[in-house]
């Protein structure tokens, strides 16, 4: 029985490596990714403490901006990307994660808020984005990333390229006690930067905001008075990020379906020996 308990441990040990050191395999070319940094070895170890809340969007340095840190991307990308696709666009930007919650926030509370801000998939053009930040008088909130709210977000076709995802970071202080919702919604960058990138990329440019896109939030920040008595840490801003069918799960099932086949074969094997 020990022989197996050694296995196991082995198996922990060499399968997360196997599974997790590489970018995984498409319907399509890896030189789409050419233009961006080297895949981590331990991406999707990092990933998973991402999704977790274990680490913050502020804490992931820029060679974690791979599409694969965002949900959806194993439901689009051959879409999107095989060949011969039609499925590419001229103007899409998102913030990842989208939503966040703050419990028992008191008079004179500073919150640290950190996301990332991405272009869609299949996008062509450079994308100027201005942040449109929306709250209460009893707030105040300071953009720490980008200082002047202008944003340029780089194509993600028929490549990304460094610059499709960055960081937006937001400092909230709280001037009186209560609940508050803050919203982050897109608008057309200023008219310097406008003209600067306009000038730089021509038709390859473009701003397209929208009447609809600026009254939809692109990200909202929650934050409530009351506790939250399922937390313990309730003065934390906590992304709201449905727990998905990662490659830590898939790790997970193996080592159980590894356990089941020994504890079986051990079980015959010493039912054999018991024989006459």
């Amino acid at each position: 029985m020990k022989i197996i308990y050694v296995i196991v441990i082995a198996l922990l040990l060499i399968v997360p490596n196997i599974v997790l050191a590489d970018r995984p395999k498409y319907s399509f070319s890896d030189d789409i990714f050419n233009d961006i940094e080297t895949f981590p070895d331990d991406f999707f170890s990092i990933k998973h403490l991402f999704e977790m809340q274990s680490i913050t969007a502020k804490q992931l340095n820029s060679s974690y901006y791979q599409p694969e840190i965002l949900p959806g991307w194993d439901y689009w990308c051959n879409r999107t990307y095989t060949p011969n696709s039609t499925t590419f666009g001229s103007y899409g930007v998102f913030i990842y994660p989208s939503h966040f919650t703050s419990y028992n926030i008191q008079k004179g509370d500073i919150l640290d808020v950190s996301a990332l801000i991405y272009t869609n998939w299949g996008i062509q053009k450079y994308q100027g984005v201005r942040l449109n930040i929306s709250y209460s008088d009893s707030l105040s909130v300071t953009v720490i990333v980008p200082t002047e709210r202008n944003i340029l977000l780089y194509p993600t076709a028929p490549n990304f390229y460094n610059g499709w995802m960055q960081l937006i970071e937001l400092e909230v202080y709280v001037k009186e006690t209560g609940n508050y919702t803050i919203t982050i919604s897109e608008d057309s960058p200023d008219q310097v930067h406008e003209n600067q990138w306009q000038q730089l990329y021509g038709n390859n440019y473009t701003s397209g905001s929208s009447l609809i896109s600026q009254r939809i939030p692109k990200c909202v920040i929650d934050l409530y008075q009351k506790p939250d008595i399922s937390q313990s840490d309730n003065n934390k801003v906590k992304p709201i990020i449905p727990y998905p069918f990662t490659s830590m799960f898939i790790i997970l099932l193996i080592v159980v379906v590894l356990l089941i086949c020994f504890k079986v074969i051990y079980v015959k094997r010493r039912s054999k020996a018991k024989k006459p």
